[in-house]
């Protein structure tokens, strides 16, 4: 059985996945708040966002060109370098640091931080890809959006020794520097008129949205 053979038959169990996602983020959820098990769930987090990243890709079915890799190549490297700038002069997000949770480190800065920017983009550009509207506003609502997810995350972050920031505190320059390297991220995708097809990924970035949201709350 070949890949296209294998993603043929995932995609047409869309609805089943949908629901064993959910049934899965609701028992992580569960265990984050159950205190004798939340350190082994922190432990998973690397494969749990890596295997979110392969389901993504497995629902892919945008058209495969040579520019689509080159751009969220180009998106992957920028994430991670910025943040890599970022951690080292804390001139651009604020003062921070990453925890262990996410796995291997390249200059203090884990990689799925580049691999999260690129979800990130990915996600919410297909939010607003087929709204009929400019594109400026196109790229602004999904630089927004994520920034309201940014803010729920940022809050649960410490609970996952993801990162920390210096006293607790998260500054709003954090919140101005994402948006500004979200637009133009979102600027490089709408530029290169990349057409995102993903049955799967709204899903994704709402099952994740909420589990954030649900810490922040502290349910």
């Amino acid at each position: 059985m070949n890949y296209t053979s294998v993603q043929q038959l995932i995609v047409s169990n869309t609805r089943i996945i949908r629901i064993l996602l959910c049934i899965f983020f609701s028992v992580g959820i569960s265990g984050f708040i159950y205190p004798p098990t939340s350190l082994l769930l922190i432990s998973l987090i690397p494969y749990v966002l890596v295997g979110n990243f392969i389901m993504l890709i497995l629902f892919d079915e945008s058209q495969i060109s040579y520019k689509q890799y080159l751009v969220f190549s180009v998106i992957f490297l920028v994430g991670l370098g910025i943040e890599i700038i970022g951690v080292s002069t804390k001139a651009i997000f604020g003062n921070y640091s990453y925890g262990n949770s996410l796995g291997v480190k390249v200059f203090d800065t884990p990689l799925l931080i580049g691999m999260n920017w690129l979800f990130l983009i990915y996600t919410t550009r297909l939010v607003f890809q087929n709204f009929k509207m400019n594109e400026i506003f196109k790229i602004l609502g999904a630089s927004t959006t994520m920034i309201v997810y940014d803010y729920f995350l940022e809050h649960s972050a410490h609970k996952m020794d993801m990162w920390y920031w210096e006293h607790n505190i998260i500054p709003l320059q954090n919140y101005i520097s994402w948006f500004i390297v979200s637009v133009a991220l979102h600027s490089l995708v709408s530029y290169s008129k990349l057409i995102i097809k993903n049955k799967i990924a709204n899903t994704i970035l709402i099952i994740q949205s909420v589990f954030f949201i649900i810490l922040y709350f502290g349910l």
